[in-house]
């Protein structure tokens, strides 16, 4: 005999003798989960809380020593302030070479101009250099 409930609602009603698909009934939707296989929520998360208890049973917790963690920090700010104060440098660096370069173009002095070009052309690869070989020896 069909559920009158579920009577010409499409395929779910052919099953005979259980609850609705929505859950109208408090009791009904754990007895459909029940007769065709399926996991409740209730039955999911114990087994959920069971799998989350053995991991924590089997993984360690480690907690770094608060003295080394403190020493990685205050050595990470460190580096953290030399890469910032060179990235200053090197952005003050071009903006005035940037400026010079406009105002020699401006003013029409191409002795400077060419002089500016043969300092850039001689420093650049020198101070590139120089970071190279201190990366190479750091590491």
């Amino acid at each position: 005999m069909k559920d009158k409930r579920n009577a010409g609602n499409g395929p779910e009603d052919t099953r005979q003798g259980h609850g609705s698909w929505a859950g109208a009934e408090g009791d009904g939707k754990a007895h459909d989960a029940a007769a065709y296989g399926e996991v409740t929520e209730e039955e999911l998360l114990m087994e959920l809380r069971a799998g989350l208890d053995l991991l924590d049973r089997m993984v360690p917790v480690i907690e770094p020593d608060p003295l080394w963690m403190e020493a990685q920090m205050e050595a990470n700010r460190q580096r953290l302030r030399r890469v910032f104060i060179w990235d200053l440098m090197l952005f003050l660096l071009t903006a005035l070479t940037v400026l010079f370069v406009m105002g020699a173009v401006l003013y029409k002095l191409p002795a400077v101009f060419f002089a500016l070009q043969a300092v850039v052309l001689v420093l650049a690869p020198v101070i590139l250099l120089r970071r190279e070989r201190k990366k190479v020896q750091g590491s």
